[in-house]
């Protein structure tokens, strides 16, 4: 269970709105949200919150688009440290041109072999009215487990504009 705080802005005209809800994963994987509280413009709240929460809970059970060799091609590209760790930082590369998939970077903890931080550019937008979508996706490794603490979304919208998601975890329970 986690408790997650979705703000979206539509830079051109400053229209906004926020969710806090939770959201919980089924033993099968099955991912749903409780709304908590809502506030701002309901047609943001609709058109771009509720889209976003359908689109990661369907996202995350997609092996089309999991990062693996054969859907990406993997380059190091530098070695940084962060927090007392030392990162990889790989070039994603992918190897189709499919929805889901994207180009950019996936920073690993090298002595985990976690996931610390992803961001890119989506190769392929899934709807007609998305000209771009790009995104940076930061996580902690807390107890050996990998878990999201932030997410910043950018997407240009044909006849919108941008819309800008933030989305913040916190809370987190273990089984």
């Amino acid at each position: 269970m986690v408790r997650v705080d979705v703000t979206a802005t539509l830079l051109k005209s400053r229209r906004q709105s926020q969710i806090r809800a939770i959201r919980r994963v089924s033993d099968d994987g099955e991912v749903t949200y409780d709304i908590l509280e809502k506030s701002g413009d309901e047609g943001i709240r609709r058109q771009v919150i509720g889209r976003y929460l359908t689109v990661e809970s369907q996202w995350h059970h997609a092996d089309a688009t999991a990062l693996t060799p054969v859907n990406y091609k993997f380059r190091l590209k530098a070695i940084v440290y962060q927090l007392g760790r030392r990162i990889q930082v790989l070039q994603l590369t992918p190897r189709q041109k499919k929805n889901g998939l994207f180009r950019g970077e996936l920073w690993v903890d090298e002595a985990t072999g976690m996931p610390v931080r992803e961001s890119g550019k989506l190769v392929k937008t899934p709807n007609h009215l998305l000209k771009g979508l790009t995104f940076t996706r930061d996580y902690q490794i807390r107890d050996g487990t990998v878990v999201p603490i932030h997410e910043e979304v950018s997407i240009d919208v044909r006849f919108w504009g941008t819309v800008v998601l933030s989305v913040g975890f916190t809370d987190m329970e273990f089984r």
